[in-house]
């Protein structure tokens, strides 16, 4: 009932947890993840699991799957209070890169799961962004809580997708009065 909590050093510099290239078969689990640029990024590694953390107090995105990274289930999460630094980048949960960004990292992220995750508020970017490239993610039982939604950067949305095969389905979506909403997908 009382994880254990790993900072990161300031909200404006590195990772709280970083995998990456070939990092295969992790499970990371019950934990509390803040104060760093980034939650948590997976990088070119299949069959990770993120499971009960708890991601919060963010200069951009809590947990970014990028660079080719297949089979990833993010289940049971809590994110709130991203985009401490840049609230247009402050997604709570970003799977796939930019297209602009397409010759670093591999855009092909696939088969990724996210479930039960209890997102916001205060998350100022979109609370689940897509993007072109990825295939097969699927976004189920989730509760978005709006609130703090920032607008910047075109984050206006609950969830923003351009990548193939997404699946949203049994979600919970609240406004709670956002005003910087103005669409939900």
């Amino acid at each position: 009932d009382d994880p254990p909590t790993i900072f990161g050093t300031d909200v404006s510099y590195w990772s709280v947890v970083r995998l990456r290239d070939g990092a295969h078969y992790w499970t990371i689990q019950d934990l509390i993840l803040a104060n760093a640029d980034k939650g948590v990024v997976i990088d070119a590694s299949d069959y990770v699991e993120l499971k009960r953390l708890q991601v919060h107090t963010i200069g951009e995105e809590a947990i970014h799957i990028r660079d080719g990274s297949k089979n990833t289930l993010i289940d049971g999460c809590k994110i709130s209070d991203t985009g401490r630094v840049y609230p247009g980048f402050g997604e709570a949960i970003y799977v796939g890169s930019d297209r602009g960004d397409h010759g670093f990292y591999a855009p092909d992220v696939a088969y990724t799961t996210i479930r039960n995750c209890e997102v916001g508020p205060n998350v100022r970017g979109e609370p689940f962004d897509v993007k072109e490239g990825t295939f097969e993610t699927i976004i189920e039982y989730c509760t978005v809580d709006a609130k703090g939604l920032s607008g910047d950067n075109f984050a206006d949305s609950f969830v923003d997708v351009k990548g193939t095969r997404t699946y949203i389905r049994f979600n919970e979506f609240n406004r709670n009065g956002e005003t910087s909403l103005a669409k939900g997908v």
